[in-house]
């Protein structure tokens, strides 16, 4: 007969085929979570041992900002910094498994699984290094020769969703008036404007192509003078400057991923380095197709947010 000295702890995890996080089992097998996507966007998980459903509300790289139960009752609020630590937490009475850029964080080790290796937000790097470095690539990209960095070690214009490559746009900010023709009322605006695309195609030692595109993107902002930030309802709301700067930006992220999938996808099947004119056709359409998703998909999630953080800050002031 043997005895344990201690119970054994920790998870399994459960994945899809393309690295969506399915389901919760304890080490006796015991199912605890269930999670609900809608596209490639965590909307809800099932909590078996509570027996409640929790709704899920993410940022442009679907780091979990708000968590919600049914009845709409907060619990769970927080922000991450570009490289993934927390900025600042309002609500904690339930801590979600995802949270940065929605990956699931290690209890043990807190560190994030990003599917193809592991991030340690306290050093800004993985743990491991990158399993698809391209050398051909790291003479145009001297920071691909650091194969533990982070999106480059620049968060703010690459996103890294599996650990395993980076895509990015060229972004530029303007101001104008927010009566302008550009503007048209609005705080801000962004947008991908019809371009010749930046693409290259190189193949490594084993025979392997890998295609990088490059755009140019862009972000209007209201005028800092401009009246109207000193609008009551722009005061009630929290809106700032840097506020809507960061949300046009989720815009342009939002196109990023989205291509991002197509491409890895294209990568498969590759096997020229020769750019065509249709291969540019091809690349536009899809980020036109993101262009279309990202106004429906971001402007709710930033209406979510938005409500959810208005309530915060004016229970704060005591309002």
């Amino acid at each position: 007969m043997t005895t344990l000295s201690a119970s054994p702890v920790g998870n399994y995890y459960l994945y899809s085929f393309d690295g969506k996080l399915l389901q919760t089992y304890n080490v006796y097998g015991v199912l605890l979570k269930d999670y609900i996507y809608m596209g490639d966007r965590l909307i809800a998980e099932y909590d078996h041992v509570g027996s409640r459903f929790l709704y899920y509300t993410s940022d442009q790289i679907n780091s979990t900002r708000v968590v919600t139960d049914s009845a709409g009752t907060v619990v769970y609020s927080a922000a991450h910094d570009p490289y993934g630590g927390i900025q600042q937490t309002w609500v904690n009475t339930f801590d979600p498994t995802p949270k940065f850029s929605g990956k699931e964080r290690d209890a043990e080790s807190q560190l994030d699984y990003f599917g193809a290796r592991y991030y340690d937000r306290s050093q800004y790097r993985f743990i491991s290094v990158d399993p698809e470095n391209n050398p051909v690539g790291c003479a145009a990209q001297p920071q691909l020769w650091h194969l533990f960095g982070y999106c480059r070690n620049n968060p703010l214009a690459f996103i890294d969703p599996d650990g395993a490559a980076s895509f990015a746009l060229n972004r530029l900010t303007f101001l104008a008036d927010s009566n302008s023709a550009v503007l048209k009322g609005n705080y801000g605006r962004s947008d991908v404007p019809d371009q010749v695309l930046d693409i290259k195609i190189t193949m490594d030692q084993t025979g392997k192509f890998s295609i990088d595109v490059k755009a140019t993107g862009w972000v209007v902002l209201a005028n800092p003078r401009d009246n109207i930030w000193a609008r009551l309802d722009t005061l009630l709301s929290n809106y700032t400057e840097n506020r809507v700067l960061l949300h046009e930006h989720r815009h342009l992220t939002y196109i990023e991923k989205y291509v991002l999938k197509k491409l890895e996808k294209l990568e498969l099947t590759l096997n020229s380095d020769k750019v065509s004119p249709e291969l540019h056709k091809k690349i536009w359409g899809w980020i036109d197709e993101a262009k279309a998703e990202t106004r429906a998909a971001m402007d709710s999630v930033w209406g979510l947010v938005m409500w959810s953080e208005t309530i915060l800050y004016l229970s704060g002031k005591g309002i």
